[in-house]
């Protein structure tokens, strides 16, 4: 759709998207926009990302803002890894899918150093979990094999 210029009044605001005149509290808030609004109405920012071309460009900004990687960069790794957590060696996918209560189980996770920032590979979301919830210690992971290998009596 192609984009408005935006008009700003006391209590209104055109949409860049919709082209449409709305009330002010139909627009979210941005210090850099028109009247500290954004450019384009609640309704809009929220088709757009829910789009598919929405979530490829969120995932496509976050990963790279976070990890410095480009999702090329992030496909590259996985046909690498031939498409297997370096974890639990199972399969995971590449799917992109930001609605929270629909994540995929399967997600390929990008696992960086906390310290140094370095991305180290894919895994799934649980596996890096689980490092992360053991603070990237080896020395707890391996205590932590080990627990698990011995047998407990009730």
């Amino acid at each position: 759709m192609p984009r408005c210029k935006s008009v700003l009044t006391d209590t209104h605001k055109s949409c860049t998207r919709c082209g449409l005149m709305k009330e002010h509290s139909e627009f979210g808030m941005n210090r850099a926009g028109l009247g500290s609004l954004m450019p384009a109405c609640k309704k809009c920012m929220t088709d757009r990302y829910r789009s598919h071309a929405g979530r490829v460009i969120h995932s496509r900004y976050r990963i790279k803002s976070r990890y410095g990687i480009t999702l090329e960069e992030m496909a590259q790794m996985f046909n690498n890894q031939e498409g297997l957590c370096c974890v639990c060696s199972q399969p995971m996918c590449l799917c992109i899918n930001e609605h929270l209560e629909k994540k995929c189980p399967t997600r390929a996770s990008v696992d960086h150093d906390h310290k140094t920032g370095l991305v180290r590979g894919l895994l799934h979301r649980d596996c890096n979990g689980a490092i992360g919830l053991l603070r990237d210690s080896p020395t707890y992971m391996r205590n932590a094999a080990q627990y698990l290998e011995i047998e407990h009596v009730r």
